[in-house]
């Protein structure tokens, strides 16, 4: 199981958003795209790990936890799906032709 924070206030990570940049003028608009309306805290990630590590956490696995305020759900697809099923169609082409694919509902 792996944790994967969001923007972390204070951390290194957060400087690198804007190398140079007033880091309170990048806190703000990091805050703006974060449906919680924070950044997060050393103390969030730190919570989640000692939930993963104590039994509460015992039934976790083969997951990544994303620790962001939803900032990941937030965001609008990277690849449009209509992309995404074009490019799945044509690699079950190729995968047919090759004779490497039976049948699919795409």
């Amino acid at each position: 199981v792996g944790i994967a924070p969001g923007p972390i206030e204070g951390t290194p990570g957060m400087m690198k958003l804007a190398p140079g940049a007033d880091q309170e003028s990048v806190s703000e608009m990091v805050r703006a795209v974060i449906p919680m309306g924070r950044l997060g805290l050393t103390s969030d990630i730190g919570h989640m790990a000692v939930f993963l590590a104590s039994g509460s956490g015992s039934f976790v696995t083969g997951d990544t936890i994303a620790v962001d305020g939803g900032q990941r759900l937030h965001k609008e697809m990277m690849v449009p799906r209509e992309v995404v099923s074009e490019m799945a169609k044509a690699v079950e082409k190729k995968s047919r032709e090759a004779g490497g694919a039976s049948s699919s509902r795409l």
